[in-house]
């Protein structure tokens, strides 16, 4: 959606507050890192900076559906089709150093992330040439017929071509040289990073940066797990937290009475699918590319049980990654309700026979006599409630079931190299469903690493979705190939869905200077 929006007008409505001087937020993140550039695939850097150190082309709206804004460029020309872009660089658009963008900066940027950026660019960017037509003067020429990429191409970040290539592809605690809103002021490798706002940003006195950025001082703090970050909050010494918890939830937060108001609990709607939360089997291995057996271990796992006993009976099963939108028309059949736990055992034992497996000593082994073990991966103790609870389920059906919880960064990197049997993912979906489909689905990502395909999945049908999906003309057409995929993808057990629980986030914040609109903002930015 390009339109000709009202910066000023939005601001308005949005109850806009300027930020006082000096004000400062402190919040908690669950990662490591080793570096500040999150735009390439070696060593992790944390995406939480990536708003604050790297201007993007244009601002993404969170309040509007695909909605960008002018900030480094704007929008000069784009046809009907879509079958190219000009961008025209903003007259005040300038690097942290004070220098003057150009488009041989857009081109240097384009051409670095779309042959050596992380997966998601060189997927996003293959299909698409670029060409400088002036010195403010850009022109993308995109090839494959898809209508979303003007608006994706808005997105990209701007890196100075003055500096050396090589520098970039190395992970490093010093940021690329970029239009930034901060500045870093201070860090410690892994566990915290200050920023303070950047007297130098060509964009301080733009209303888009009041909306964007409410303080002068952003904290980050740094931790290995959720529970040390709480206790940071509860101890008064981060302002910011979501809440993940539902346990933690129901029996923690009696602190908020002690702190006299200071700080606030509230409940935020998404505006956003559910998405896709649960178990994911990495369909790389065997037995695990086996879908008898994955429809097997789905079929038995019972979401109602786990739902009385470790969720206060408050949730939903996830039926679809599209649920609690109109973008899809699938909707995945339970027989929950009606099937006890004894017949789904009986109907498993029928179908382990039929696929080929049998028991020995009442432990099930494939047809080459091996037994069957599933490794599951994980870097979030609070899953282990979840991880165990199926461990329990599969015992049922002779499957020996090992739990591995590791710190994040080796987490991080297993997960780069799809190296696990299992894991608890949550795949997020955008409002407007587009190119980061195929990160999530597409056959590249069975055999290249780094993609967020962290089941394997390599599905005809589903590329042919893709396919349909980029080439969309009308709303009609892309909830058609939406449906599909979300129908392969759920029908495919490639996933045992949990909760469905991203209606609202829950978030715990001191009482801040921030309007309604920020809250939101600030979460989604910092997820």
């Amino acid at each position: 959606m390009y339109g000709k929006p009202d910066i000023e007008k939005t601001l308005q409505l949005l109850h806009h507050k300027k930020p006082q001087e000096n004000s400062e937020i402190s919040f908690s993140y669950n990662v490591t890192f080793d570096g500040v550039n999150p735009f390439i695939s070696t060593g992790t850097a944390p995406f939480i900076i990536k708003s604050y150190l790297y201007d993007s082309m244009m601002f993404r709206s969170p309040a509007e559906p695909f909605t960008l804004y002018p900030l480094i460029v704007k929008v000069a020309e784009v046809p009907k089709d879509r079958t190219y872009v000009v961008f025209e660089v903003t007259e005040d658009a300038a690097f942290d150093d004070g220098t003057q963008i150009t488009s041989e900066d857009i081109l240097f940027t384009f051409n670095l992330l779309k042959n050596k950026g992380r997966y998601n660019y060189q997927v996003a960017y293959k299909d698409v040439s670029a060409e400088i037509i002036s010195p403010r003067k850009i022109k993308f020429h995109i090839h494959n017929g898809n209508r979303e990429l003007p608006l994706i191409l808005g997105l990209m970040p701007v890196f100075s071509k003055a500096q050396n290539e090589d520098a970039f592809l190395r992970q490093s605690m010093e940021p690329v040289m970029a239009a930034r809103a901060f500045q870093i002021h201070d860090l410690v490798p892994g566990k915290t990073i200050h920023l303070t706002r950047n007297p130098n940003y060509y964009g301080k006195d733009h209303p888009l940066s009041c909306l964007r950025f409410h303080f002068d001082h952003v904290k980050i703090e740094f931790f290995r797990n959720e529970q040390a970050a709480f206790e940071s909050l509860r101890a008064g010494q981060i302002d910011f937290f979501y809440e993940r918890d539902l346990t933690r939830l129901n029996r923690s937060y009696d602190f908020l009475d002690d702190k006299g108001g200071a700080y606030k609990r509230y409940e935020v709607p998404t505006g956003y699918p559910s998405g896709l939360y649960g178990f994911v089997f990495n369909t790389r291995r065997s037995p695990w590319n086996d879908i008898a057996l994955r429809r097997v271990i789905s079929d038995i796992f019972s979401f109602d049980m786990l739902n009385r006993y470790y969720l206060y009976n408050t949730e939903q099963q996830i039926k679809s990654i599209f649920m609690r939108s109109d973008q899809s028309d699938y909707q995945k059949k339970s027989d929950e309700d009606l099937t006890t736990h004894r017949m789904k055992l009986e109907k498993a034992f029928l179908a382990l026979k039929e696929a080929g497996y049998h028991f020995e000593n009442g432990v099930l082994h494939d047809a080459n006599h091996q037994k069957i073990k599933l490794n599951i991966l994980l870097s979030k103790p609070k899953e282990e409630k979840y991880a165990l609870f199926l461990q329990w389920m599969l015992k049922d059906i002779g499957i020996e079931t090992a739990i591995h919880t590791v710190d994040d960064s080796l987490y991080q990197k297993r997960l780069k190299h799809y190296d696990y049997d299992m894991i608890i993912d949550h795949r997020y979906v955008s409002g407007s469903p587009g190119i980061e489909q195929r990160n999530f689905w597409g056959c590249t990502g069975r055999t290249t690493e780094g993609t967020r395909n962290y089941a394997g999945i390599c599905d005809s049908d589903i590329e042919a979705a893709l396919e349909a999906l980029d080439k969309a003309r009308t709303k009609k057409e892309l909830q058609a190939a939406i449906s599909e995929i979300d129908k392969n993808v759920m029908e495919g057990h490639y996933y045992i869905p949990l909760e469905a629980r991203l209606n609202h986030h829950i978030i715990a914040r001191k009482d801040l200077a921030l309007s309604p609109y920020g809250v939101d903002y600030f979460y989604r930015k910092n997820i």
